[in-house]
């Protein structure tokens, strides 16, 4: 089961930030997300000023949020008792050589074991999401199938549609989710380039790099593949 994630010195130069303040102790995420809003409200003359250089709020896993910010800012933030760190958005370069050795997979071992009903139950039940460059839907590896049960009850996400992903036929039991993320990417370098499929409005994969780790982490072993 898959839930899918793609994402992206002058002290008054803007540069995307994450505020990270650890866990969100017990708050709702409302309350957490308007607790946000008055905390980054601290470095803004205006509250509208801090609603509108504001990304994401992070809710449920931890506490924290991302906003665009000049290193004045940042430092003022980070020095505050409630913040535990104020670090930039960056970009990471895609590595895919030795996927499995990187996820601690024991290949040979596998290989040497036919498919039983208890290897066929691996990962039944449970849901792995992956932060990565998207998800080729159309791929073998994420087609539905008759034989698969119901998306786990404890799911509370969505398939988000958008260019050439069509919630509809890209998301099924296998596939259960999907959602993409462009606020932090566009406010440092501007509108997606999405001209001649250079790149997709969506959680669409162009490179390949997400639908190789994904099939990795959730597919079961190829007899025969290099």
């Amino acid at each position: 089961l898959l839930i899918f994630f793609k994402h992206f010195a002058s002290s008054h130069r803007l540069k995307v930030h994450i505020v990270y303040l650890g866990h969100n102790n017990g708050l709702t995420p409302s309350l957490t997300t308007q607790f946000h809003l008055q905390l980054l409200s601290r470095v803004f003359a205006e509250p509208e000023e801090a609603r509108q250089a504001i990304l994401y709020s992070y809710s449920y896993g931890f506490s924290g949020f991302s906003a665009v910010l000049n290193s004045t800012q940042a430092t003022t933030l980070s020095e505050t008792e409630e913040v535990i760190s104020v670090f930039r958005s960056r970009m990471l370069q895609l590595h895919t050589t030795r996927s499995w050795d990187f996820m601690g997979l024991s290949l040979h071992s596998q290989m040497e074991q036919p498919s039983s009903q208890m290897h066929l139950k691996y990962g039944d039940d449970v849901i792995v999401g992956i932060l990565d460059t998207g998800v080729w839907p159309e791929s073998e590896s994420f087609r539905d199938d008759p034989h698969l049960g119901p998306v786990p009850s404890s799911w509370r996400g969505t398939c988000v549609g958008g260019q050439q992903f069509d919630p509809a036929t890209a998301c099924n039991r296998k596939l259960i989710g999907a959602r993409y993320y462009l606020a932090g990417f566009e406010a440092e370098t501007g509108l997606l380039n999405t001209s001649g499929g250079a790149e997709y409005r969506s959680a669409r994969d162009r490179v390949g790099h997400g639908t190789h780790t994904a099939s990795t982490a959730v597919g079961a072993v190829s007899p025969n593949a290099s």
